[in-house]
């Protein structure tokens, strides 16, 4: 067996060897694009850089395109060369609108949240209330927040999705221990709210 394993692994490197590894080309790096700003860090600047290019000449490629997808709907008209700067610039305010809502709301949830006096319990509960509001807008994803602001559609978008939990209790054979409860996973269901409520739990009132 170990003079099979010999000849095995020599085969094996007979092939690498005739392999020119060293022909292959360099790979070459990824190139950012052209609307890339890299004196800011933050995505959305980024996509506001995105947007100042695409209502230049240089995205004549990409009008194009979004023509092509509005041909025949009353929208065609708004990637005309004449339209297509003007529809860029109203995409624009409707996004730095969305981000600036959401800023504002999450600031003022930080600053109510600062300044709530703890030294009463009905303060102190305020005051967690305002956290975990804070924390709920932090942990929103960017498809969320620009839904709740209409920026973006919900549909065909995973937003406010309750998941189908089934809970089972399994007995174990040890007449001392005691049964505990597990999560079926055999279970992928998911569901807006209402129609979780009546899916999930028919009859239910709410």
């Amino acid at each position: 067996m170990k003079a099979e394993r010999g000849q095995g692994s020599r085969k094996g490197a007979g092939l690498f060897d005739q392999c020119d590894l060293t022909a292959l080309p360099p790979v070459q790096p990824v190139s950012e694009p052209a609307w890339w700003n890299p004196e800011t860090t933050s995505l959305a600047q980024q996509f506001q850089s995105f947007l100042t290019w695409a209502a230049g000449s240089k995205a004549e490629t990409l009008r194009r395109r979004v023509s092509h997808l509005l041909a025949a709907t009353p929208f065609a008209s708004q990637a005309d060369v004449s339209t297509w700067p003007a529809l860029i610039d109203q995409v624009g305010t409707c996004y730095s609108n969305a981000i600036a809502e959401w800023r504002a709301t999450y600031e003022s949830l930080l600053e109510g949240w600062r300044q709530a006096d703890d030294s009463s319990g009905n303060a102190r509960r305020q005051a967690n209330a305002l956290r975990y509001q804070a924390m709920a807008f932090h942990e929103m994803t960017v498809i969320e927040a620009l839904a709740d602001e209409q920026f973006l559609p919900r549909y065909g978008f995973p937003i406010g999705l309750l998941r189908l939990r089934v809970l089972t209790v399994t007995e174990l054979d040890k007449p001392d221990a005691k049964p505990y409860v597990r999560e079926e996973d055999q279970y992928r269901l998911e569901r807006p709210g209402l129609l979780a409520m009546r899916e999930y739990v028919p009859g239910a009132s709410f």
